[in-house]
């Protein structure tokens, strides 16, 4: 092989066909209109994961739902989510990203009213799979559309929108979902937690289709069936063994599923591989791991999002089931945290202008104190994580430093990494990948080792045991992403993927 020959086999296969440039258009006069139905389509996904386990105990009660199938209520939707991110992205990019969206409100919002109609846990449990699903076509298009919709100089503002409606939903899913439960509403108890989603979502498609404007990516890339087939394959022998292994006492076959699961991810790296060097378009570029910051930043995403969904679902339940608090006064406990969010959600692009990932770092460490507290308060006992005077500045702290990392996170990550505009999709796709596999990992490993200490017939003493076993893993996983944010280089933003808009 010649030095020229050599040359050309280093060439980077693209991901999709070279996008030529564009014009300067005008800003689309109604994308701030745009950025509310947007972000209405990333809300909404978000709530319901975390909506749930308020409602938990009253579906226990009602449908007769086991730990397991409570586990498989949120990590099922949590799974079905991840697998098919990717593939939602492409389904946008072949179709159009506002026809996927408006589908993908369609079908959740039909799979939020089968959840509000379901008569046993497994139709719960099916519908809750069919939401994790359209949830998948919907949401990849959001952060497209708004690199498509929002010039270079408000773009990064659109997307810090984006991470705090994340955080905004988690807190009004705790709220929310109290005082819908606690009203039971024409004797429906915990059903209209997903009804509701009902009205929110026609009115949502009632204005996506009047001022979102379509767009796709130039150039027609083919679906990955072999990619996405060994993606799930990969997900599923890993997260399902793990949600139902515990209650079934780990019978053989978990843990053959467990130990597939390596090879299995081997085999869709290799197929992956094959396919972008034959220079067709994979589910996932493998190139895109070359960048450092992205790689470290895909592994803080898991371990951040792994403890932030087994802190809500722990803590909620610790707080019903153990100690008899009402799914609304279990909310209110929560608007502390949602205080506190929300307060410095607001100015955190300002202080990581200032520091840099070490904003990260910095929220991570407040978390981390506030966990180890209430774990001391569980330790002592005798009633004093009660206290909700106690537990409200607590929550203020924590939901602070969640207000410092996640916007953070979300930026460093996704809008700062040097990815090939090309290929900025692409990643931004992987990352919610990561950080809905990691809820799904987080309830799977954390509320299954929250449920062994636990025991059959726990007394006062195992409901505090568990939950400070529970929070100890989370305050691992906080001191770890802030170490790791350590090592993320700061960098400036890279602009947006170029498309074809019609």
């Amino acid at each position: 092989m010649n030095e020229h020959s050599a040359t050309l086999a280093l060439q980077p296969v693209p991901l999709t066909t070279p996008v030529p440039a564009l014009q300067e258009e005008a800003p689309d006069p109604k994308r701030w209109m745009a950025l509310v139905v947007l972000l209405t389509g990333a809300f909404l996904p978000a709530f319901d994961f975390f909506v749930v386990n308020v409602a938990l105990p009253a579906m226990h009660t009602e449908l007769g739902a086991a730990p397991a199938d409570q586990e498989l209520v949120v990590a099922g939707y949590g799974l079905a989510f991840a697998v098919l991110l990717i593939t939602g992205g492409r389904l946008g990019d072949l179709y159009g990203r506002k026809r996927l969206f408006i589908v993908g409100m369609i079908g959740f919002t039909i799979a939020s009213a089968l959840c509000g109609l379901a008569a046993t846990p497994g139709m719960l449990i099916a519908a809750r799979i069919l939401q994790g699903a359209t949830a998948a076509a919907m949401n990849p298009q959001v952060l497209a559309m708004i690199r498509v919709t929002f010039p270079p100089g408000e773009r990064a503002r659109a997307i810090g929108y984006f991470g705090t409606t994340l955080g905004l939903a988690s807190i009004a899913a705790q709220l929310v979902g109290g005082v819908l439960i606690q009203a039971d509403i024409a004797g429906l108890s915990w059903r209209p937690i997903f009804l509701v989603n009902v009205p929110v979502g026609a009115v949502a498609l009632v204005f996506a289709a009047r001022v979102l404007r379509e767009s796709r990516a130039s150039g027609r890339p083919t679906l990955d069936f072999g990619g996405i087939g060994l993606a799930t394959l990969t997900v599923l022998l890993l997260v399902y063994p793990l949600v139902e292994g515990q209650p079934l006492g780990w019978p053989a076959w978990t843990i053959v599923c467990l130990v597939a699961s390596a090879p299995a991810l081997g085999l869709f790296v290799l197929w992956e591989w094959l396919v972008q060097s034959r220079g067709r378009a994979p589910l996932v570029n493998l190139r895109l791991f070359r960048d450092p910051a992205f790689s470290l930043g895909l592994v803080m995403a898991m371990t951040f999002f792994s403890g932030l969904a087994a802190f809500f679902m722990g803590l909620t339940i610790f707080l019903q089931q153990g100690f008899g608090y009402g799914p609304l006064a279990c909310g209110l406990v929560f608007v502390a945290f949602g205080i506190g969010f929300v307060g410095c959600s607001l100015f955190s692009s300002h202080v990581s202008r200032r520091l840099g990932p070490l904003t990260i770092t910095l929220g991570t460490a407040l978390q981390g104190i506030t966990l180890l507290v209430i774990v001391v308060m569980a330790a002592m006992g005798h009633g004093a994580p009660l206290n909700m005077l106690i537990l409200w500045p607590v929550l203020i702290v924590y939901g602070c430093g969640q207000g410092l990392a996640l916007p953070t996170l979300v930026a460093s990550v996704v809008g700062s990494s040097r990815i090939p505009p090309q290929e900025a999709g692409a990643a931004s796709g992987v990352f919610t990948m990561v950080q809905q596999t990691g809820f799904a990992l987080g309830i799977a490993v954390i509320m299954g080792l929250f449920f062994t200490v636990l025991g059959a017939d726990p007394t006062r003493a195992d409901w505090e045991r568990a939950l400070a076993t529970a929070l100890a893993c989370n305050v691992g996983l906080m001191a770890l992403t802030g170490v790791l944010a350590l090592f993320l280089p700061r960098r400036p933003p890279v602009p947006g993927v170029i498309v074809h808009i019609e």
